[in-house]
């Protein structure tokens, strides 16, 4: 398929055909400091019992209608899925179609401190609901896949996590300051859940090397994992608004998700 082919020609994984089975509502919880964060939700309509919780961080162009059909794509696989607005806190998202320097400085004014609050206080709203089973999962996009690697160092948040293509993540690419005071790679070892990690060969950020150092950190650490690393592929190809979308890995990604998470239902 060519880049940037139209939607109605694209087979979208784990597209929602029956809108019916999917109920979809705007929430907020509130983090720890008192700060209110607005929650997009997607649950199944009719389940058949209480179902694993699932986050979902949005990429860098924030809760958009992408990230709002991923939750609902879950939620028709049996999740309770949440995807709250980590951009909240500075102002709301960049711009769609937005400058690149725009985006990075909405992403650069984040902390680490009030993303991980912000998201254990959606994981604490998920272990709460009456159909929800007390298990939660994680997956982030970008800069919400090193989200999704840094809230599963924390001990007793997540039972599984997600990593899609999150960069950033090295010393050599993402040197500590006062807003993300920690080396993601670096606190590997506290790892407090299974991880999977889901890369592309042509991505630059993260490239081969930040992915061979988390593999060895995370082998040193002797942590569960499993890092793919798809061909012809580069940074956010599971994105189909995208011109990086790629059919096949995307394809192929999706069913990796499924796979990964399906213990959250019946462990």
């Amino acid at each position: 398929m060519s880049e940037g082919a139209p939607v109605s020609e694209m087979r979208i994984p784990g597209a929602v055909t029956d809108p019916s089975s999917v109920s979809e509502s705007d929430i907020s919880v509130t983090a720890a400091d008192g700060h209110r964060v607005p929650v997009h939700v997607a649950r199944p309509a009719n389940p058949t019992g209480a179902v694993p919780g699932l986050v979902v961080i949005h990429e860098a162009y924030g809760v958009n209608d992408h990230i709002r059909d991923v939750t609902r794509r879950f939620a028709a696989q049996g999740f309770l899925a949440a995807a709250p607005d980590l951009f909240q806190r500075v102002g709301g998202p960049p711009e769609p179609g937005g400058e690149i320097a725009g985006v990075m400085a909405k992403i650069g004014a984040m902390s680490d401190a009030d993303a991980i609050a912000d998201l254990r206080a959606t994981v604490d709203w998920l272990r709460a609901q009456p159909d929800c089973n007390g298990r939660i999962g994680c997956i982030g996009f970008c800069m919400g896949g090193r989200l999704s690697l840094l809230l599963a160092t924390h001990e007793g948040v997540l039972d599984r996590a997600i990593d899609c293509w999150g960069g950033r993540i090295t010393r050599r690419t993402a040197p500590p300051d006062e807003r993300r005071p920690e080396v993601v790679v670096e606190r590997v070892d506290r790892l407090a859940c299974p991880l999977l990690g889901v890369f592309g060969a042509d991505d630059q950020n993260p490239n081969a090397e930040d992915i061979a150092e988390l593999r060895a950190a995370l082998e040193a650490s002797g942590k569960e994992h499993r890092i793919l690393v798809y061909e012809a592929a580069g940074h956010a190809f599971f994105a189909d608004y995208r011109p990086t979308w790629r059919e096949e890995p995307a394809h192929a990604a999706w069913a990796e998700f499924l796979r990964f998470l399906e213990p959250l239902k019946t462990s």
